[in-house]
C-alpha cells in the first residue's frame, strides 16, 4: 500500500515538473548569480523533513553546497548535500545529500502489544524513535525568479543506511509491539520516495 502510494506520487510530481519546466519564465537573464541563498522547504523524505529551513551557497557556477534543519516524523532533521548543474537559468540539477534524523524519545503512542504469555492487548505506551541515517539522491528541477531566486522541486529516493529502530518503554513488563502495527511504523520510518518543495531567497 506504502509502495503504491509513493509511487503515484512520484508519478503525478513528475508529470507536474515537465509540465512546469515548458511553462515558467525563466528570469535568469534579468539578474545575477547569486552565491548565498536562504529559504525554507517542505516535502515527503526530504533531506530538511516535513517543513524546515535551508541555507545554500556557491561553490562554482554548477554547484551548490545545501545545508538544512527541520521537523519530520522521527524527530528533528538534519541535512547536507550537494547540487549539481546548478547554473543560473532554469535547469535540472542532480543532488546527492546525507541526513540524519535525530529520533525521539517517549512519544504516546496506543499500540497492541503482546505479552510474555502470547496474550494480546491494545493500550497507550511511550515509544523510543532511535537516531537513523539517510543518503539521499535524486533530481531538483530548478526555477530562477525576479532577483535571482530559486523555487525547486525534488524527486528521488532516500535511502535508510543505518539506525531507524523503535522500541517500547513497557515499565519492565516484557511486552512487545505486535506484529499488526509494523505497517504503522514503516510508514514513519525514514527513507523511501522523495518529493519535497524549497523557496530560496538570494542573498548576495
Amino acid at each position: 500500500m506504502k509502495t503504491k502510494f509513493f509511487l503515484l506520487v512520484l508519478l503525478t510530481g513528475v508529470i507536474s515538473s515537465f509540465t512546469i519546466a515548458q511553462t515558467v519564465t525563466d528570469y535568469s537573464k534579468l539578474s545575477k548569480q547569486h552565491n548565498i541563498y536562504f529559504g525554507f522547504g517542505s516535502g515527503l523524505n526530504y533531506n530538511c523533513g516535513l517543513i524546515g529551513l535551508k541555507l545554500t551557497g556557491r561553490v562554482t557556477e554548477t554547484v551548490l553546497i545545501d545545508a538544512s534543519a527541520g521537523i519530520g516524523s522521527w524527530g528533528n532533521k538534519l541535512g547536507l548535500g550537494i547540487i549539481l548543474n546548478a547554473k543560473n537559468e532554469n535547469a535540472w540539477c542532480p543532488i546527492i545529500s546525507f541526513s540524519r534524523a535525530t529520533g525521539i524519545d517517549k512519544v504516546p503512542l496506543e499500540v497492541e502489544v503482546t505479552s510474555p504469555s502470547g496474550v494480546k492487548s491494545r493500550s497507550t505506551y511511550d515509544i523510543n524513535y532511535k537516531p537513523a541515517n539517510m543518503v539521499n539522491i535524486g533530481v531538483q528541477r530548478q526555477w530562477i525568479r525576479p532577483q535571482g531566486n530559486r523555487i525547486t522541486l525534488e524527486l528521488g529516493y532516500s535511502i535508510l543506511v543505518s539506525g531507524g529502530e523503535y522500541s517500547l518503554s513497557d515499565q519492565g513488563l516484557g511486552l512487545t509491539i505486535a506484529d499488526t502495527m509494523k505497517p504503522v511504523f514503516d510508514l514513519l520510518k525514514p527513507g523511501g520516495i522523495t518529493v519535497g518543495f524549497g523557496y530560496y531567497f538570494a542573498l548576495k
